[in-house]
């Protein structure tokens, strides 16, 4: 997984023209935590997470159960 800051500033700029395309003129909490979640976005998914879709609904409640 890569660092969440690595493209920080670029996630930070596509927040702020989506914030300003809607009218809205975020904080800069707003807008960092909005980067954050681009950033969270755009990141692949870890493999354990990937091969635990394919898991059924009662199966994964075991493995978070550690059973």
């Amino acid at each position: 997984m890569r660092h969440a800051t690595e493209h920080q500033q670029d996630f930070t700029e596509l927040a702020r023209h989506a914030f300003a395309d809607r009218g809205y003129v975020p904080t800069d909490a707003w807008l960092k935590a909005a980067a954050k979640g681009l950033a969270r976005l755009a990141d692949e998914l870890p493999e354990s997470l990937e091969s635990a879709q394919t898991l059924s609904f009662d199966d994964m409640l075991k493995r978070c159960a550690g059973v």
